[in-house]
């Protein structure tokens, strides 16, 4: 957000939103952008202007370091797998991994990576970005990405953006320019790599 306000020079106050409150305060405007990693669906562009995608985070199996397993359904065949349940990573192992493959479901995506450091799951499966920063670059040498990323657009969706409110066409029509600045330059790519270790896709 910082360089989209560099971009669209801009004097930005960045304020920090609690996520429940965050559609009201923009509705009621007490703030005029949401950044904070929102996905982008029909539903909610039935309501707001989404510019964007500035990102659209793969699926990622995460194993222990040492983890033989090669996130390829054949590896996970007679292994048990956690994610959120009612999640699209929970869809995603249902429709994908077969019979053979055990499912368990928790309430947060920290539940399910307690399991597997207690050993009662072998995988987790999640969004690479919060993997990469929340478990892997947090306790290196712990967690490893097992195997390829999962670009399926049927369960990557349409990517991440920001959230204006429908009125301000302009400001959404400013910061799509300043996203297309950024990818051409390579500058979201260079911001990608410093948060998340690599360039994830943008688009």
């Amino acid at each position: 957000i910082n360089e989209i306000c560099v971009q669209l020079k801009a004097q930005c106050d960045l304020q920090n939103v609690p996520y429940d409150g965050i559609f009201a305060a923009l509705e009621a405007g007490k703030i005029d952008v949401i950044a904070a990693g929102i996905n982008i669906t029909d539903e909610r562009k039935q309501n707001y202007l989404m510019p964007g995608p500035y990102l659209r985070g793969p699926l990622a199996f995460i194993v222990p370091a040492k983890s033989t397993i090669e996130g390829s359904p054949a590896s996970l065949k007679g292994k048990t797998v956690g994610t959120v349940g009612g999640s699209v990573f929970e869809k995603y192992m249902r429709e994908k991994l077969g019979s053979g493959t055990t499912v368990k479901t928790y309430d947060s995506m920290d539940a399910a990576v307690l399991d597997l450091d207690a050993g009662r799951v072998d995988a987790v499966l999640g969004e690479e970005p919060q993997l990469l920063v929340s478990y892997i670059q947090a306790k290196p040498n712990t967690y490893k990405v097992a195997g390829s990323p999962i670009t399926d657009p049927v369960y990557m969706g349409q990517g991440k953006g920001l959230v204006v409110r429908k009125a301000d066409t302009s400001l959404a029509e400013g910061v799509n320019k300043a996203i297309d600045s950024m990818i051409t330059s390579g500058k979201l790519a260079e911001i990608s790599t410093k948060w998340f270790g690599k360039a994830l896709p943008a688009r």
